[in-house]
């Protein structure tokens, strides 16, 4: 190899493992492998498109900070892969503007001290998974998420909902979590047709929610429904609960609602 054939391929070495910039106004793209050690700022007016098959490696100084707009775009072939650090300073990716827009599509994330993390914007995942997180992902405040057919298993909390953020759940699955689902002060959220199997607690509430279970699945949990101090406690339709060493625990003036329910 020539010294100039090797400076170019040191070059694109380095394009490779930086975040891709396009022209201002125009979307810019990030593929192969992106390694980011220090905050990457996605400002409004701004989009970025990770392509399918790229691995994002986000280490314990980095971040990726939506105001504009994110799409990871994975295929079943080629799946999005966000990878993050457990002792990671901030969440792998937060949304925390008015007006910001993720969409997370055959997506895997794992491996994050938190994986998703939203004050504020719209999020939209389907078809993907978060694993091995210390939390997968948690909408607050203003945030409003819809998750579609989407993963969660072997994470301390797979999704949290708490303080007015709004969560539309359609067949989820919750599989060896600490906690499958967990929500708090006045959160919104619905969960159709969702399992929860092998967890240490299915579906954990704290404090009053507008929550609604309905066609759920509760199998072979320590505890499928944990309520503490819920006066306005979920309301569970037309599921079923196998094999749970407790079905629903109630305490501190929790009122459970259940009914149409095996």
């Amino acid at each position: 190899m020539t010294p100039r054939t090797a400076l170019a391929a040191a070059l694109a070495w380095i394009v490779l493992l930086s975040p891709r910039t396009a022209p201002a106004g125009e979307p810019q793209r990030w593929e192969g492998r992106v390694e980011i050690e220090t905050p990457v700022k996605i400002r409004a007016g701004e989009t970025v498109v990770v392509a399918a098959g790229t691995t994002i490696a986000v280490g314990p100084g980095g971040g990726i900070q939506v105001a504009g707009r994110l799409y990871a775009l994975g295929t079943r072939g080629a799946p999005v892969r966000l990878e993050g650090s457990r002792t990671g300073e901030r969440p792998a990716i937060e949304i925390s503007r008015p007006g910001a827009v993720v969409r997370l599509h055959q997506t895997r994330v794992s491996g994050a001290g938190r994986g998703l993390f939203a004050t504020n914007g719209t999020l939209v995942v389907t078809d993907s998974t978060f694993e091995g997180n210390a939390t997968g992902f948690e909408a607050t405040m203003q945030a409003r998420a819809t998750i579609r057919d989407t993963r969660f298993q072997d994470n301390e909390v797979g999704l949290v909902a708490g303080n007015g953020g709004t969560v539309d759940g359609e067949r989820l699955s919750f599989t060896n979590n600490r906690t499958g689902t967990a929500a708090h002060n006045s959160a919104r959220i619905r969960l159709r047709d969702t399992t929860f199997a092998g967890n240490k607690t299915g579906y954990g509430q704290k404090n009053a929610c507008d929550a609604r279970l309905d066609d759920c699945v509760f199998r072979d949990n320590d505890v499928a429904v944990q309520l503490v101090q819920t006066r306005r406690s979920p309301f569970v339709r037309f599921s079923r609960f196998e094999g749970n060493r407790t079905a629903v625990g109630a305490t501190s003036a929790a009122h459970p609602r259940v009914e149409a329910s095996v």
